[in-house]
């Protein structure tokens, strides 16, 4: 199958602006948004291989291995329940920095401390063999 040319991609976006207001609620979005994609596997070569596995991914494509367990097969995902996931992810990332913060803030302590007793055992070591 042979890719699209600008003048069919320019054709179907008209169209998509002028029956949009036909389609179902978020299609018309879609579909621009699913051309957009398409088109930029075109204009910018040297990226071809993330965007086509990015139109894979907003088409529901995913290769076998990331498929995981069974149990969500049939669970639909809409794009409300993506940007919760979204969000959920980016508060743990955070979380997950702030934990990394204080745990490289304990180890300095504890190697302070570490540092301190041993000076502190070469001290009594010496006042002993005196």
């Amino acid at each position: 199958m042979d890719g699209l040319s600008r003048a069919e991609y320019d054709l179907l976006q008209t169209w998509t602006e002028v029956h949009g207001v036909s389609l179902p609620e978020g299609i018309n979005t879609l579909i621009h948004k699913l051309l957009r994609s398409y088109w930029s596997l075109f204009e910018k070569g040297g990226n071809s291989l993330q965007l086509l596995r990015r139109l894979r991914e907003q088409m529901g494509f995913t290769p076998k291995s990331e498929k995981g367990s069974q149990e969500f097969k049939n669970t639909p995902v809409s794009s409300e329940s993506a940007s919760d996931v979204l969000k959920e992810i980016e508060v743990q990332i955070a979380e997950s920095e702030k934990k990394i913060l204080d745990l490289n803030k304990s180890r300095e302590e504890l190697l302070d401390a570490f540092k301190r007793y041993g000076y502190q055992i070469g001290a009594l070591k010496r006042a002993v063999s005196q």
